[in-house]
């Protein structure tokens, strides 16, 4: 209760006195916890938790008699850098740190933004605010907002490329690829439709690819670099068509006889399971004293004499 009085200075002394109620309300004080150092391009959970439980009070003066429950706490988030300027977006720039902030309440999630090559110090905020109401006072509702900061080391990401990379390979053949060395990180190669040969923990490895059965079979190679001091990982794929390697099997006979006049000298051999639009070359490897020679080159079946 507010009280004052007021006392005429001329006799006689007459004073008078005025009282109106003042409601103090508590302020909220809100608390973030979560993480301090994060990795960019992930999302982490930050609480505001409040300090100090609320129950209701009775509130007794003149002719005033009332129960006053504390109302429900809103909640504001904001990021900030360290110049104070809001760098909250819901589009994060691929040049420009950023953040963005998902959820209500006293709980939500937040996913940092940073494009550079160097950590960037961020602020993130929230304000809380109760807004009490009291119909019998002046003003009606009055809300208290206090606001927790909470600083936030945004660390990059690595930017692996991998290189050479190929879109077309034929099965049973073997590539090498290769990304930046950068010092301070791990690497890990992983294939689909291929096998790794050697180690697959460097900042380059060799494939062989399987043979696909049909044509242009779709395969990947992919490769997660971390680095050492934060943690903070990326992981890039190059996807490849594994085009079928043929295996050509020859019909016809293996022994024939030399030199004859009547013809009995040729022999006919043919390819099995054709397979269109394939071209097929044929030879003779042959001792030097054996003289054999093709009728034709270029089709599925060749004479040889």
């Amino acid at each position: 209760v507010l009280r004052v009085q007021e006392t005429t200075n001329a006799a006689p002394s007459c004073t008078g006195q005025t009282d109106i109620n003042v409601q103090v309300n508590w302020n909220p004080k809100p608390a973030i916890s979560g993480n301090r150092t994060v990795c960019s391009n992930s999302q982490y959970a930050a609480n505001s938790t409040n300090a100090q439980m609320y129950t209701p009070y009775t509130y007794v003066t003149a002719g005033l008699n009332q129960t006053i429950t504390p109302p429900a706490s809103t909640y504001t988030w904001d990021v900030r850098d360290v110049n104070n300027v809001s760098i909250l977006t819901s589009n994060p720039a691929t040049t420009v740190p950023g953040a963005r902030i998902t959820g209500t309440g006293n709980q939500v999630q937040v996913e940092y933004f940073n494009p550079t090559n160097a950590p960037v110090t961020m602020v993130l905020r929230v304000t809380e605010s109760i807004a009490y109401s009291n119909a019998s006072l002046t003003p009606s509702v009055k809300s208290c907002p206090i606001t927790d900061s909470f600083v936030v080391v945004v660390n990059p990401l690595p930017k692996p490329i991998i290189a050479p990379a190929p879109t077309d390979v034929c099965g049973r053949s073997t590539a090498t690829y290769a990304t930046t060395g950068d010092a301070g990180s791990t690497f890990g190669w992983t294939a689909s439709s291929g096998s790794i040969v050697g180690a697959s923990n460097a900042n380059s490895v060799t494939i062989t690819w399987t043979n696909a059965t049909v044509d242009y079979t779709a395969g990947f190679v992919q490769v997660t670099q971390s680095f050492n001091a934060t943690g903070c990982a990326t992981t890039v794929r190059q996807n490849v068509n594994i085009d079928v390697t043929p295996a050509p099997a020859i019909t016809g006979p293996t022994v024939i006889c030399q030199g004859t006049t009547n013809g009995t000298n040729t022999a006919t051999y043919s390819v099995a399971n054709v397979v269109a639009n394939r071209a097929y070359l044929w030879s003779i490897d042959s001792p030097s004293s054996c003289a054999v020679t093709l009728a034709a080159s270029g089709a599925n079946n060749v004479s040889a004499f």
